[in-house]
């Protein structure tokens, strides 16, 4: 059981550092960065009567290239192709992205909570952008998700008791 918690994490690993490395680039090193990084991946469309932004400002462009590029790194280290890291990287970014949109749609708010969505999002999006390449087992997917549950709740904890977030999820 263990070994395939260690693949999964390997597997995944390009996806978790993508998505990491997006947060700590937004805010840590370019908290106002204008240009292409500044730019929404929606571009500002708005959807419905009450013109709410397609995805939201804080999915932006320099995050998905900042996503890829950390996933690039990672599989150059890994050995593993570099499409893997390009696909892992845009994967995660979009994942997020897609569940910003649900939220949207939803009317739960920019840092409500969508239970297990909130998650596993960037994990999925990496997967479903691999999955045709890699192929990777039902189990490889099923520990991937288990795992992503708990880490990521883990680290919301963490982050949250170290002030470093507002909320514990």
């Amino acid at each position: 059981m263990s070994g395939l918690f260690l693949s999964a994490f390997y597997f995944i690993l390009p996806a978790y550092c993508a998505n990491m490395a997006v947060v700590f680039f937004d805010r840590v090193v370019c908290k106002d960065c204008g240009g292409i990084y500044g730019v929404p991946l929606d571009f500002h469309l708005t959807v419905g009567m009450d013109k709410t932004p397609l995805i939201g400002p804080h999915k932006k462009i320099g995050g998905l290239l900042i996503g890829i590029l950390t996933a690039l790194i990672v599989v150059f280290l890994q050995g593993r192709p570099y499409l893997v890291g390009l696909f892992m990287g845009a994967g995660s970014v979009l994942g997020d992205a897609v569940e910003s949109f649900l939220k949207r749609r939803l009317k739960i708010g920019e840092h409500g909570p969508l239970p297990i969505l909130d998650q596993i999002d960037s994990p999925l999006g990496a997967i479903a952008l691999t999955y045709f390449w890699l192929q990777p087992s039902i189990s490889m997917i099923a520990a991937v998700l288990a795992m992503s549950v708990v880490l990521v709740l883990l680290v919301n904890i963490i982050s949250y008791k170290l002030k470093i977030k507002e909320t514990w999820w």
